[in-house]
């Protein structure tokens, strides 16, 4: 009974914590930093793109709402995040002080990008990946990062060795759902279960529905920087096996805008402001701050 007191608990407690990382649609507006506004958008020509940003006075983004990457804070209404306060100072240094962030589904993000019709933009924990390369185009990558092994806290899983036989979750559509196809293959677990959201994936755990989850490391960091006592924990000896690059992503055809994009991402690297920002979020060293010079996207649409 203590247990189960305890669980129900933990349960309304990461109802609290993960409130923005359900997918529920809608829109909230932000603006970026006025000390910077204009500063890389003021000359020349623009891009299509940025004109029109520009013109109307904001742009719009897709997320799928994920903490800590960029989501709506239920207390505030606002859009908050790594990903969001990176996106906002690099629209700001744009000239574009107001965002329109847009909540979708996590699984329809880039092929709402695709459409060209209600966002502009989808910027989230998304990694580059040659399949998505083939229908959107990334920026720069912003960061490094690769998926955290969490368990209940009082789980006795230490290691991967630990999971064979259990069963273990992930988000449909992340980049961590094949390498569970791969363990499962491998006789390294017995099952995979399939999430649409963070909530719902450590809900599970935190209950026994599951033995172990795959999320990202950073998601897992913050939430538990929020609350030591969320009733899960990392598994400290597991070493990433799906490891990525970070970046936001816009529809083909915008090369021009990607080049002003990435202008400002790459200015931020070298001026010390991305890195503000993830130590600002307390992500751990493992998620490196990448040169500019060494993390140059080549994408192959037009």
């Amino acid at each position: 009974m203590k247990k189960f007191f305890s669980l129900f608990f933990c349960t309304l407690l990461l109802v609290s914590l993960l409130a923005g990382c359900g997918s529920s649609a809608g829109s909230v507006s932000t603006a970026g930093s006025s000390s910077s506004a204009g500063q890389s958008g003021d000359s020349g020509e623009h891009s299509k793109l940025l004109q029109k940003c520009l013109d109307q006075g904001y742009i719009t983004i897709g997320t799928g709402n994920d903490v800590p990457f960029a989501f709506i804070d239920e207390a505030s209404g606002e859009a908050k995040g790594i990903v969001v306060d990176i996106t906002k100072e690099a629209m700001s240094r744009l000239g574009v002080d107001k965002i329109e962030w847009k909540v979708m589904d996590w699984t329809v993000l880039l092929q709402e990008l695709q459409k060209g019709t209600n966002i502009d933009m989808v910027a989230d924990g998304l990694f580059i990946k040659p399949e998505r390369q083939e229908i959107v185009d990334f920026t720069n990558a912003l960061y490094f990062q690769g998926e955290a092994l969490v368990v209940a806290t009082d789980s006795t899983i230490q290691s991967k060795a630990d999971l064979k036989g259990k069963n273990v979750g992930t988000l449909t559509g992340w980049a961590y759902d094949g390498l569970l196809d791969t363990w499962v293959s491998a006789g390294s677990i017995a099952k995979k279960t399939m999430f649409s959201n963070q909530t719902d994936a450590i809900l599970a755990l935190t209950q026994g529905s599951i033995d172990a989850a795959l999320i990202d490391s950073a998601g897992a960091a913050y939430l538990l920087k929020l609350n030591p006592d969320a009733g899960f924990r990392i598994v400290e000896d597991y070493k990433p096996e799906s490891t990525g690059l970070t970046a936001s992503a816009v529809a083909f055809g915008n090369s021009d805008f990607l080049k002003e994009y990435n202008a400002v991402i790459d200015e931020m690297k070298d001026d010390g402001t991305i890195g503000k920002i993830l130590d600002d979020w307390g992500l751990p060293k493992s998620f490196n701050l990448l040169p500019a010079k060494d993390y140059q996207t080549v994408n192959s649409g037009t």
